[in-house]
């Protein structure tokens, strides 16, 4: 994820979705896959002067670790892999998932794939997790984990209705929950599969 996009309203949707989820199924814990990716410093014009945003300031509002916090408050552990995702090395940060997945093996847990647009509609590219990723992922769970993707909008109108069954294909046939806001980030959807 792209770290201006974070801390938006679809940020709102998507964790009230997860502690939702988390809490209603006692999962032990929420794994963020980040896939962040550094971003260009957006500007800020001060009379005459064009100053950078300040790193401080940036840091402040774009700490993906953050996130922590809120788990905190409300006694679900979220983890956060933020290391920096380069698409070129994509088996490499498939493994570091496959890591922390498997270092964190307390109760069940939600594996949260949370790329900038969601999952590849014909190509992948750096703002999509792949196919095969996910599957990697699903083969990864154990009994009652869930999988979760975020699901930015395509651009055709029948977007949720084709990424509901590529998803639930990639996870074995599972049926799929979907979750949006009718109020706030409404081209946004989260997509869940219980593994069996």
């Amino acid at each position: 994820m792209k770290e201006r996009w974070f801390a938006d309203d679809r940020d709102l949707v998507k964790w009230s979705a997860l502690l939702h989820f988390a809490r209603a199924h006692s999962l032990a814990r929420i794994i963020q896959v980040a896939y962040a990716r550094a971003d260009e410093r957006p500007r800020v014009t001060i009379g005459e002067q064009i100053v950078a945003v300040d790193d401080a300031v940036w840091t402040f509002f774009r700490d993906l670790q953050r996130i922590r916090h809120l788990g905190a408050t409300v006694g679900i552990p979220i983890d956060v892999i933020d290391d920096p995702f380069d698409p070129k090395k994509r088996p490499a940060y498939l493994q570091r998932v496959i890591e922390v997945l498997a270092a964190n093996r307390d109760g069940a847990v939600l594996l949260f794939l949370d790329p900038d647009t969601g999952l590849q509609p014909t190509r992948t590219s750096a703002e999509h997790v792949s196919r095969e990723e996910v599957q990697a992922c699903w083969r990864q769970l154990a009994t009652d984990d869930w999988l979760t993707l975020y699901q930015h909008a395509r651009h055709d109108k029948s977007w949720l209705e084709d990424v509901r069954p590529e998803l639930s294909a990639l996870c074995d046939g599972v049926p799929i929950d979907l979750v949006r806001s009718a109020e706030i980030g409404k081209d946004v959807a989260l997509l869940f599969a219980r593994k069996p």
